[in-house]
């Protein structure tokens, strides 16, 4: 009771106790703080990993086509077919799943009509995409950049479809169909009633720099060069 009434008496004992306590009290807030922001960074770091894994650039490589569905499950109902060398974008994956003894993901992308977005979504088995495109298709085969115009593209698709057009959600330019014998590129190009042009065929010769760069060699010998796309529209 007396040394209540007393303030503490700090020996030179107490007081080394005394800081020892505050450097050990230090000593975990800063372990504390220090384990505060690793777990911060880690969750950073894993984040950034996923998400940049998605949106990404996958190619069709079942040689057969392969099936778009409605849903993740082999039971869903199919709602179009990709063919060999398309180009899709897919935006996330499903847990994996075994399907006749391979163990894959399902992927989400567009669902496609003759290679071209039509709106909603689908799913594809992952075992048959590839983020590289399979060497044995035709070299114009894909979604190109032109050096004519930062905002345009080329968009061939394995259904004999062609696009070239403004880059975004309009798609404003010329379609038709295309086929290609040798190095000589014929284009049939559809009319659109908005749009000025009539039915017409344009040749075009093309000389393939690698499997990422050609050139298309119109008739006035100007020439219009081509480089893999890795736009995600």
């Amino acid at each position: 009771m007396i040394t209540d009434r007393f303030p503490a008496i700090l020996t030179p004992r107490s007081l080394h106790l005394s800081h020892l306590g505050n450097a050990c009290y230090n000593e975990a807030k800063d372990f504390k703080l220090k384990k505060i922001f690793t777990i911060f960074i880690f969750f950073v770091s894993v984040t950034n990993i996923f998400s940049q894994e998605f949106p990404r650039i996958m190619y069709v490589t079942a040689k057969n086509g392969l099936n778009q569905r409605s849903s993740p499950q082999v039971s869903s109902e199919i709602i179009g077919t990709l063919l060999y060398g398309e180009r899709v974008v897919v935006y996330e994956r499903s847990n994996s799943v075994t399907i006749n003894g391979i163990t894959d993901y399902w992927y989400r992308t567009d669902r496609r009509i003759d290679g071209f977005n039509i709106g909603g979504r689908s799913w594809v088995f992952g075992c048959y995409l590839s983020a590289k495109m399979p060497m044995d298709v035709e070299p114009v085969l894909g979604y190109w950049d032109t050096d004519k115009d930062s905002k345009n593209f080329w968009a061939f698709t394995p259904h004999n479809r062609f696009i070239s057009a403004r880059k975004g959600p309009t798609d404003i330019g010329i379609h038709g169909n295309w086929i290609l014998s040798g190095n000589i590129l014929t284009l049939n190009l559809i009319p659109v009633e908005t749009m000025s042009y009539s039915a017409e065929t344009l040749i075009i010769e093309i000389i393939v720099v690698d499997k990422d760069n050609i050139m298309f060699i119109y008739k006035d010998n100007t020439v219009e060069k081509l480089s893999r796309s890795d736009n995600l529209d």
